[in-house]
């Protein structure tokens, strides 16, 4: 199962979620939210999609019929329903909190020939219509500028803008090359603000 996620993280997010299967154990990985304006609706989580029945998700724990929304660069291709979240196996099963495999079963469109870049959001309020992945040569600049790198971004209803973004950087007091920790960003009143801030060093990133 460790090859799989090895696979899935580097398909997604190239090297920056290079998983160490022997990671040591680290520091207590946690979610830090930031307080968020009025009105913006839950805080969307993101996933790696494998196949038509895995996935790989951060953040909070996924719950069971929660329903993920599965896009690329061309756009949305699918949404799934959560069966079962379960404990990250490459890192310490009692401070890996934030990283969590999963399965489920597809309610709408194709997901057996998955290829290259694809992704789920939870809680993305994503225009099924519109919504698109940025290409990985495409990708926005950071709202941090060169101290964090943009890993990934979605284009959430077509307007050439990023309505979701994802950030890398190391976490102080990173060792040994594990340490990565990565901020979500989301649009809302026509600006990127920092919603979320995700500690992987306890689950050997």
């Amino acid at each position: 199962m460790l090859e799989d996620m090895t696979r899935l993280s580097s398909v997604l997010l190239v090297s920056a979620l290079a998983l160490s299967a022997e990671a040591a154990p680290r520091s207590k990985g946690k979610v830090v939210r930031v307080e968020r304006r009025r009105g913006v609706t839950a805080i969307p989580r993101l996933c790696v999609v494998m196949d038509d029945s895995k996935a790989l998700c951060f953040g909070a724990e996924p719950q069971a019929n929660e329903m993920i929304t599965v896009l690329d660069q061309t756009g949305v291709i699918g949404e799934a329903r959560i069966v079962a979240a379960t404990t990250f196996p490459g890192g310490v099963v009692l401070t890996c909190k934030v990283v969590w495999p999963i399965t489920v079963a597809v309610v709408r469109g194709d997901l057996t020939k998955v290829q290259g870049q694809a992704v789920g959001v939870i809680d993305g309020d994503l225009d099924p219509r519109r919504a698109r992945l940025f290409a990985e040569d495409a990708l926005p600049t950071s709202p941090m500028g060169t101290s964090e790198k943009v890993v990934l971004a979605i284009d959430g209803n077509a307007d050439g803008a990023a309505d979701l973004e994802f950030t890398e950087y190391r976490c102080n007091g990173a060792q040994a090359g594990h340490g990565k920790c990565f901020a979500e960003w989301m649009r809302h009143g026509g600006q990127l603000t920092r919603v979320l801030d995700l500690d992987l060093s306890a689950c050997g990133f």
